[in-house]
């Protein structure tokens, strides 16, 4: 019976492990981004990871957001996690002449699983 009841703890355990880790992955910001009205694409990762950086943000695809310099840029970088839903990190600025630079912390919300709003612009996951 009590080999029962451990197999038992066992198996809920893991189920619910399961399920968390799967709330956790449709809450993420991590994978790819698209603006609609622009067609800027971004692709972000490394929040997960722990690696004392925060995550990053690259330049997919400029769309008429930016011009085609650009592309593959660093665009936001040092994202961590506030709370549930929330994410912070810094924006970067490009210039053609000189390149990306930091120019301003900026907060990104999430409420649905599959779009965040940055700066009350939504993306949404592609």
């Amino acid at each position: 019976m009590r080999k029962v009841k451990l197999t038992f703890l066992f198996v809920c355990l893991g189920l619910l492990s399961t399920s968390c880790n799967k709330q956790l992955r449709e809450t993420s910001l991590e994978g790819r981004w698209r603006h609609d009205e622009t067609g800027f694409e971004v692709s972000i990762l490394g929040i997960e990871t722990n690696s004392g950086d925060g995550g990053k943000g690259f330049v997919m695809a400029t769309g008429t957001a930016f011009p085609e310099g650009a592309m593959g840029g660093l665009c936001i970088k040092n994202i961590e996690l506030q709370e549930k839903g929330v994410w912070t990190g810094i924006y970067r600025t490009y210039f053609p002449s000189t390149g990306w630079q930091d120019s301003y912390e900026v907060t990104m919300f999430m409420e649905e699983p599959d779009e965040f709003t940055l700066g009350g612009e939504v993306y949404r996951k592609i």
